[in-house]
């Protein structure tokens, strides 16, 4: 028999029970499973099975197994414990799909990241080698990337993640993710100079999705460098950096009279892991500016960061 309308089934059934938080699936399997059966010889009902063990989604039971376990708990929870069988589940499906169509680039990929998720990272690599051997260009080969370059800083190899987070912001990395994993990798390697550098286009890519959420008042805290400078002129000099195509009236009611202010864990964190670089580069006077703007702008963020000492802050580092 014909076994695409139960694969098209499977594929149609799993987009909605993205939204159910309590969904097992069920549905889902059983349809791309008889597919399986219908068709033998066709990778694509094991190979999307895979995906659904592996990739993380808005709901589901990827969801919920995950939300039970901390990926760095040790020893291993029974929640984990079960977690990981759910991988391994995923990677056979996975291998299933590779034995059918050894140029399967994407199932290389998916199951690579199901070993980093089991922390089996030389496998994992071996998989995103693969994975680039069959698609070089475009947003696989982007992930694949960034992601065997995490899997190099989990085995120490900062160098080879180095290039790797490099060919994949060269691949058109537009999240500010991919700068900080490439900082992280020149942290590793005590290039502090580097590391700042990619922070600080990792504070920037933030901001450029961000900057609708601050106010003034908040910014201003965050940047007093910029006090001698008129809210007019500052707002215009955000509108032209961020905003280009929008008109300077459109903007500065945003960002003047709208705005209510961002909360955020990611840039204190970026704030302090700056400080820390130039601490370590024993600029202490800028270590102190970027720990400033993290209890001025984000207060709330500052105990986690900070201990106070005879009135002071001073930097944290349990």
């Amino acid at each position: 028999g014909d076994s695409r309308p139960l694969l098209y089934r499977g594929l149609y059934l799993s987009f909605f029970e993205w939204f159910n938080l309590e969904s097992d699936y069920k549905d889902v399997l059983e349809s791309l499973r008889r597919a399986s059966v219908l068709n033998p010889a066709s990778p694509l009902p094991h190979f999307f099975i895979g995906k659904l063990y592996t990739v993380v989604r808005l709901g589901g039971m990827m969801s919920m197994k995950n939300a039970k376990c901390l990926d760095w708990e040790v020893p291993r929870t029974p929640a984990c414990l079960e977690l990981d069988e759910t991988h391994r589940t995923g990677i056979r499906s996975l291998t299933q799909a590779i034995a059918l169509d050894p140029k399967l680039g994407p199932a290389y990929r998916l199951r690579a990241n199901g070993l980093s998720k089991l922390k089996e990272y030389g496998q994992a690599i071996r998989d995103y080698d693969t994975a680039l051997e069959l698609i070089s260009t475009g947003e696989h080969a982007r992930i694949s990337y960034n992601d065997r370059g995490l899997a190099k800083v989990a085995l120490g190899q900062y160098q080879g993640a180095v290039s790797d987070f490099s060919q994949s912001i060269a691949l058109g990395c537009k999240d500010y993710g991919c700068y900080v994993n490439r900082a992280d990798a020149y942290l590793k390697l005590q290039n502090y100079t580097k590391a700042i550098e990619n922070i600080s286009l990792s504070i920037k890519r933030f901001l450029s999705n961000a900057i609708l959420s601050f106010n003034i008042d908040q910014f201003r805290r965050l940047y007093p460098e910029y006090d001698a400078v008129r809210d007019e002129v500052l707002c215009e000099k955000l509108r032209a950096l961020f905003f280009p195509a929008w008109t300077y009236e459109n903007f500065a009611n945003r960002f003047l009279v709208e705005a209510k202010g961002l909360k955020s864990t990611v840039l204190p964190e970026l704030y302090v892991k700056r400080g820390d670089a130039y601490k370590a580069m024993k600029q202490p006077a800028k270590a102190k500016i970027e720990y400033d703007r993290v209890s001025r702008g984000f207060p709330d963020m500052a105990k986690f960061y900070f201990i106070e000492e005879n009135g002071k802050l001073i930097r944290n580092r349990e």
